[in-house]
Parts: C-alpha cells; structure tokens; sequence
C-alpha cells in the first residue's frame, strides 16, 4: 500500500466519511489486513452483509489509523477498556479513535489525546417515538420531542440519539450509563449541547457537535476538552488501494 501520512495537529478532530458501497470492490483486500480475532468475530455473523460489514469497516480503519501512526495495517494492534470500548495499545495511546456506521454510511473520527465517542443513524420513519422516548430519553427531552410539530419529531428523535449514543461511547460506560440519567438540546434551533449529568464536573469536561453527513443520515460527535476544530476527510475507496 502507498498511503500518504496524515498530520494531526493537537487542536484538530478529523472525520472520515466513507461509503460501504464504495469499499465493497475492496472487500477481499481489506479482509487480509485482519488479525485471526478479527477473522473468527466476522464469522460469527449469520447475514453475509453484516460479515462484509464488519470486515470492510475493521480493514478500513486500519488502513486509516495505519496512516496516522507510520505502519503497516496488519500490525496495528487493539486493546479494549472495561466496557469494551476499542483503543490502540499504549504505544500508540496518543492517537485516540472512535467509529460508528449505519446503513451505507462509515464514520471514524480521529484525535490526538482527545476522547471520542461518534454515533450515525439513518432516518426511519417506522419507529414508535413516543414508547422509544418514554424508555430512553429524559423527562426533558421527552418533553421537547413531544412538543415538536409531527414533521420535525423524526428528525429531532434521531438527533437527540445521537447525541446520547456519542456521549456514551466517549465516556467509554457502555451499557451502564443508562440513556435517561443525562440530558441534551434535540429542538431544531438549538445548537448540540450537554445540558445536564449524574456528575456536574463533566458538564465542563465534554463538548458536543452535530457532523456533517448525507441524507437522510444523523450523527454527532462528543470530544472531551473544548474548541475541537473538526475537519472532514472524505476518500472515494479505502486509503492506499484507490
């Protein structure tokens, strides 16, 4: 492979965006830069899109982090926290990452000793906002999502999910930071925001942003640390293979 390095300055956040669609002619490629662990986990997948799923977005970001840290993909190695949140093992530790995907959209954002949690959801309109509210979100938010005309509940639901999911991820709780102990801006007109916590100290310590993405996508990013400049990075194929 013959991709460029990628300079990350302290201040700066990048987003890949990339297509599964467009990865897809890789597939095979992109499974070779796989550890054995990684091999036996995509097999355990009863649905073939869901094992290409997971091999191109594994190969992916490993031919990413790769470009970051001055390796070769296959030698990048992985090891997880507590509740099982991904990161690169300690000599690498400065360069922190985090992923999501949804339908045919792939996201990986990418800091220098920032904490991250990303979080994409396509757009659906089948699904039954108030009961979903009523276990997941706040009083708050529930309130607000309500509050909103028909045709913009949809659109605020999955902004506010989101929002939620990536503050968890960048907390690196998991399952255990239920999704109603926290609050966050859904209202159209409003910017993302952290509104309230279990723990007020870390009000001040995360910053939220909406990202940039396709409809009929949603997805948000949380940073620990303030004045994240986030830069986007979008590549037609996976790095070094276009």
């Amino acid at each position: 492979m013959n991709a460029s390095h990628i300079d990350l300055p302290e201040d700066t956040v990048h987003i890949h965006r990339a297509s599964f669609t467009a990865l897809i002619p890789n597939l095979d490629l992109l499974k070779k830069l796989l550890s054995p662990e990684e091999i036996e986990r995509s097999e355990q997948y009863y649905f073939a899109r869901h094992r290409d799923a997971y091999i191109l977005g594994r190969g992916y970001l490993r031919t990413l982090l790769a470009r970051y840290i001055g390796t070769d993909p296959c030698q990048i190695a992985f090891e997880y926290a507590a509740h099982g949140k991904p990161r690169l093992t300690p000599a690498q530790a400065s360069i922190r990452f985090n992923v999501s995907h949804s339908g045919d959209l792939f996201l990986c954002a990418v800091s220098r000793n920032r904490e991250l949690g990303i979080d994409c959801e396509a757009l659906r309109e089948n699904i039954e906002l108030e009961s979903m509210a009523d276990r997941y979100f706040s009083d708050y938010e529930t309130e607000i999502l309500l509050g909103l005309p028909p045709h913009q509940r949809v659109r605020a639901f999955f902004t506010c999910w989101t929002r939620k999911e990536a503050y968890i991820k960048a907390h690196g709780d998991g399952l255990s930071m239920p999704l109603d102990t926290f609050s966050v801006t859904l209202a159209p007109e409003e910017p993302a925001a952290l509104l309230t916590c279990d723990d007020p100290d870390q009000l001040d310590r995360w910053e939220l942003h909406d990202l940039t993405v396709p409809e009929p996508y949603a997805a948000a990013l949380v940073t620990s640390g303030k004045r994240a400049q986030i830069t986007y990075i979008d590549e037609k194929a996976a790095p070094g293979m276009n």
